[in-house]
């Protein structure tokens, strides 16, 4: 996420700079962040009933995020810790969300609606997307300590940063389309996630020809 997209633009006027001129600190944002996350995770495990509410505390949380990123720029110094317990709540938001939509789904005693039988329980699907979104970070994090730059893999499309494709989330909540939302995410998500490994495999591994 580079701070330069339409999202980056919007919380930097939106939230960053307020919440500088009042004093909130980066690690108020990101607790305020995982406090949704946790909320996120609770009404998608409720159930289908409460995911158009879901929807809404997610894209709250993700636009936190984005807040807490551009806050970071206007820092006059480095925070790690603050570095870290961002990054940290926003994999445990995440994971959350697509755990929990999972197991909501699978409890909801109408697991899927899908013509396809070959397909893997909503449980499966939640947990393998938890997964993706537990791993993708990381990978992506570790290749830009190692370059020492942002990866070229998320640069930003028509003004959208790589990591802004999480805003389709909500949409998808709110569009019903739940089912097909794990089903890229935990088959698209792993894919893309082992495609940066293979690909920077000698990066990671700290092999020559970096």
């Amino acid at each position: 996420m580079t701070g330069n997209g339409w999202f980056g633009k919007l919380t930097a006027a939106g939230i960053a700079r307020p919440a500088r001129y009042l004093g909130v600190t980066r690690r108020h944002l990101g607790a305020l962040r995982l406090l949704l996350g946790v909320f996120t995770a609770a009404l998608l495990l409720a159930g289908p009933a409460y995911f158009a509410v879901a929807a809404g505390l997610y894209l709250g949380g993700f636009l936190l995020a984005h807040g807490e990123a551009q806050l970071a720029g206007l820092s006059d110094e480095p925070d790690a810790a603050a570095d870290r317990f961002a990054f940290l709540g926003n994999v445990t938001s995440n994971v959350l969300a697509f755990a929990c939509l999972g197991v909501g789904l699978q409890l909801s005693g109408d697991p899927f609606q899908l013509s396809d039988p070959g397909l893997p329980a909503p449980l499966m699907l939640g947990s393998l997307a938890a997964l993706a979104v537990a791993v993708l970070p990381w990978l992506v994090q570790r290749l830009e300590v190692i370059d020492g730059r942002p990866s070229p893999e998320f640069d930003g499309v028509l003004g959208f940063d790589g990591g802004d494709i999480a805003a389709l989330v909500p949409i998808a909540l709110w569009a019903g389309w739940q089912e097909g939302l794990l089903v890229v995410v935990a088959f698209g998500g792993l894919a893309f996630a082992g495609g940066i490994y293979m690909a920077h495999f000698r990066k990671f591994h700290g092999l020559t020809g970096r």
